[in-house]
This record gives C-alpha cells, sequence and structure tokens, in this order.
C-alpha cells in the first residue's frame, strides 16, 4: 500500500489530499475478513506560534475508510487563520500516522475463528 500526498493552494486556502493506493491481495483479503479500518480525520490540532503560545484548531469528528474514503482531503482558509498552512502540513502529516496505524492494525489481527470442521455420524 502507498499513500500519496498532494499539497495546494488555491486562493488563500491550503490544501492537502491524502490517497492510499496499490493495495494488495492481501490487503483486501483482510479488509474483507476484519473489515475497512477507519481513521478519524477531524480532532484538534495544535500548533506553536511563539514561546510557550499556541493555536488550537477544532475539527468536528469524522471517520472516513482509508481505502474507500480515499482520496482524504482537507482545506484551510488563511482567512480564518495566519496559520493555515501550518495546520494543512499538520493535519497532512496525522493523517498519514493514522492510515499507517490503521495498516499495521489491520496487519497485527489474527483469525483464530476461520476453519473447515468435519463430523463423520454413523448409525450404531
Amino acid at each position: 500500500m502507498k499513500i500519496r500526498m498532494f499539497y495546494f493552494i488555491e486562493n488563500g486556502v491550503y490544501g492537502v489530499s491524502v490517497v492510499t493506493e496499490d493495495w494488495s491481495e492481501g490487503d483486501v483479503r483482510l479488509m474483507e475478513k476484519f473489515g475497512e479500518p477507519e481513521i478519524n480525520v477531524g480532532g484538534t490540532l495544535s500548533i506553536e506560534v511563539g514561546e510557550d503560545t499556541y493555536e488550537h484548531l477544532t475539527l468536528d469528528d469524522k471517520y472516513v475508510r482509508i481505502r474507500s474514503g480515499s482520496p482524504i482531503t482537507r482545506r484551510f482558509d488563511s482567512r480564518d487563520t495566519v496559520h493555515a498552512s501550518e495546520f494543512a502540513e499538520l493535519w497532512g502529516e496525522r493523517i498519514r500516522g493514522a492510515i499507517g496505524t490503521a495498516y499495521s492494525d489491520l496487519h497485527a489481527k489474527q483469525d483464530g475463528f476461520t476453519r473447515e470442521v468435519v463430523y463423520t455420524l454413523s448409525v450404531n
């Protein structure tokens, strides 16, 4: 699996698009067994804007599937905060990390349930 990230700016709006691609057959089989992992693309972002001074931006919680929800895109308007580019960078890295964690967690799952059991019955 690959994560491809696109950074862009349009009319003072900084954006990041995160695309997941090149899923292996093994990845797809795991998702068929255990379900497609979801990540929260919301939450609170905090950046240091001065010594011991932080700016926080709270995004509504939103859960997105890492394969079928791709691309995952977010925009940060410089009219809302002078730190829009920093928040965009931070958000992109957070999403990349969350996808990586979800992917690792998926591959750590063990299927101890799937099996075939055959019973032979006889009449005495």
